[in-house]
């Protein structure tokens, strides 16, 4: 798969979170603002370069939601993704979801 598809396949599983955010009776405003200034990847990327222990509130939103499942570090985390990020990005996230219980 090209890079250009590999993104649309991202970029539609990200709007795939946001509707099941959504159904959950979470809105994620800010993420939702952050992907339509900047795009998916560099949303995503910038969630990803927080502090391991400064999740976004939307992280935790979800963590206390027992959706984890639905975090930018669980999408970054998903073999099919690993092409869109770096190592070290994959690392952060799975450290992250790793102290919050969640295991890939």
């Amino acid at each position: 798969m090209d890079q250009v598809q590999l993104e649309q396949e991202f970029t539609a599983a990200v709007m795939e979170t946001i509707a099941e955010c959504r159904r959950l009776k979470y809105n994620s405003v800010y993420f939702v603002q952050m992907v339509s200034e900047s795009g998916v990847l560099p949303a995503c990327r910038r969630l990803l370069a927080a502090p391991i222990d400064q999740p976004s509130d939307g992280f935790t939103k979800l963590w206390e939601l027992g959706r984890l499942d639905l975090t930018v570090e669980a999408l970054a985390c998903r073999e099919q993704f690993a092409g869109l990020f770096s190592d070290g990005e994959r690392s952060h996230a799975r450290e992250r979801l790793d102290r919050f219980g969640y295991r890939v």
